[in-house]
């Protein structure tokens, strides 16, 4: 797999971990505990979208 398509395939995973932040923070069924969901998410898609830049420069 070349690095044009992991990159992409990183900032696809991102964007999901994003999507799914986004929902647990806007409608938090279970209060502390989704919150907790929607920040964990949201560093983890962080972490994917530095590790594309960092694989696309390589």
């Amino acid at each position: 797999m070349g690095p044009k398509k992991v990159s992409h395939t990183l900032i696809d995973e991102a964007k999901m971990l994003l999507a799914g932040a986004k929902h647990n923070h806007a409608k938090p069924a279970a209060g502390k505990y989704d919150h907790a969901r929607s920040i964990a998410k949201a560093d983890s898609a962080l972490a994917f979208a530095i590790a594309a830049k960092m694989y696309a420069n390589r």
